[in-house]
């Protein structure tokens, strides 16, 4: 009988030692400029797109862009560094054209693009 009350305290003593964690889950950290933005080419080529900037940094967008009359779709991949800076390359059918660079800051971000055609300008970026 003394052995079954004894049992049955050190099981109350062990089990009132387990409770539920209440704490909340802590959830993965996200990327500083992950989400989506709106960008604008200027100089040679002009037009605009969308990016959506992932939480890894990374992004890859395809974007409308004109030289004159003529239109054409490039695609665009590249990175944003949780500090800001970006790089990414450009494509024209599949074939790399060119590339890109420059910063984000805050909701904003600007640099320049360079490809073999030659062409070259600027590009701004706005969080939306």
């Amino acid at each position: 009988m003394k052995r079954s009350i004894m049992a049955v305290c050190i099981a109350l003593l062990i089990f009132a030692g387990c409770k539920e964690d209440s704490t909340t889950p802590v959830s993965a950290a996200t990327h500083p400029y992950s989400g989506s933005w709106k960008i604008v080419f200027a100089g040679t080529y002009t037009g605009s797109g969308t990016i959506n900037i992932g939480t890894d940094g990374k992004f890859s967008a395809n974007v409308l862009l004109f030289a004159g009359s003529t239109s054409f779709t490039n695609t665009i991949t590249g990175a944003v560094s949780s500090s800001g800076s970006m790089s990414a390359d450009i494509y024209y059918s599949g074939s790399k054209i060119g590339n890109c660079g420059g910063t984000f800051s805050g909701s904003g971000g600007s640099g320049s693009y360079q490809t073999s055609q030659p062409s070259s300008g600027t590009w701004s970026a706005t969080k939306q």
